[in-house]
């Protein structure tokens, strides 16, 4: 319905009408990132097509800014995708999954401000899944509500007084120095056409960089001589909290740049024979060689764990792990200050020496 257009690094949508004047009507977006875009091409296509929305005679910026007051929660959750559309497909996929699911419970018409926490006990209990999968539930449900208090739908979170059985407290899994060798070793003997995936997972348990930032590593991103990388946005790319951040390089992690060839008329760091390397090649690649090596239940994003937790295990504060990581809250940075009794023991004798 609407042309994505860019020009000098910044997007419009052009909408074309033959009994209009003129016939073909440009409006600025005024974003650098091409999924922003794309979001607010849909919003805006699917007001233009309901009669919402003019855009020969309405100012989108000033109509993107009116107060969001969807009828029901079955309109607000509509909304609320949109909302949360730069997220991984994955986590866009548990969104669905879930409120879409608690919104046939509740009734797709039934306001969000009227929803209570025994609504969505309610609903839990009809699952009957396991106290891992409602506390999971409940998390991405907590995000929407959320959502909905800040664009003034509710004014309560209704999901804050939902009675949950306590979880046992489970530390994320990582890997040790051996296992990380073992893998490169295994790796480098098995196939000489991903030996790049030695490299990559080093570099990663190194960096804590995420799957979706290691394949969008550019070489422009890092610089040797200062020693830190950057984690940027840029128009075929959004950092998961949409905003940028510097990592230091350890020594390993500038040894394993200084290993890596660029490839001809290719801008990112680590490449295969195809050229850019896919998110989901990787995973796979990663699981089927963690798998020969003997790393049982380990994925990709257990490299980003193993930094975390090699970091914490060696007293590094708990706020420094958070912006090497890119946590938006501590709370997320908590669950890596696991330490094994002998470093607990060792950690505190020499504190009080």
């Amino acid at each position: 319905m609407a042309s994505l257009i860019q020009q000098d690094g910044l997007y419009s949508l052009q909408f074309y009408k033959a009994d209009r004047s003129p016939k073909r009507k440009r409006v600025p977006l005024r974003v650098r990132v091409k999924r922003d875009a794309e979001t607010i091409r849909r919003k805006l296509e699917r007001d233009y097509s309901v009669g919402t929305f003019d855009p020969w005679t309405d100012d989108p910026l000033a109509y993107d800014r009116k107060p969001l007051k969807p009828e029901g929660i079955a309109e607000a959750s509509e909304a609320f995708f949109d909302a949360k559309s730069h997220k991984a497909s994955l986590t866009l996929k548990d969104y669905r999954k879930v409120i879409s699911r608690f919104v046939l419970h509740v009734g797709p018409s039934t306001p969000v401000g009227r929803v209570t926490a025994k609504d969505v006990e309610e609903w839990l209990d009809s699952t009957e899944a396991k106290d891992v999968t409602r506390h999971a539930y409940c998390r991405n449900l907590k995000v929407f509500f959320r959502w909905a208090r800040k664009e003034g739908l509710t004014d309560v979170v209704a999901t804050e007084n939902v009675r949950l059985r306590k979880l046992p407290r489970k530390y994320p899994r990582f890997l040790t120095h051996a296992e990380v060798e073992r893998f490169a070793i295994t790796v480098r003997r098995e196939a000489r056409s991903v030996q790049w995936l030695a490299d990559l997972v080093v570099f990663a348990c190194h960096t804590g960089l995420r799957r979706s930032e290691l394949v969008n590593l550019r070489w422009d991103a890092v610089d040797l001589d200062s020693g830190m990388l950057t984690v940027a946005n840029t128009e075929s790319f959004r950092t998961k909290s949409g905003a940028d951040r510097k990592v230091p390089l350890s020594e390993t992690a500038k040894a394993v740049l200084g290993r890596v060839e660029a490839a001809p008329n290719c801008e990112y760091v680590f490449t295969c024979s195809n050229g850019k390397i896919s998110p989901d090649y990787l995973s796979q690649a990663f699981k089927k060689y963690a798998t020969k090596a003997g790393l049982k239940g380990v994925h990709l994003h257990h490299t980003r764990h193993t930094a975390c937790s090699w970091l914490a295990q060696r007293g590094v504060p708990i706020e420094a792990i958070r912006r090497f990581a890119g946590h938006s809250t501590i709370t997320v940075t908590e669950r890596y200050m696991h330490l094994s009794d002998s470093m607990f023991s060792s950690s505190i004798r020499k504190a009080l020496a």
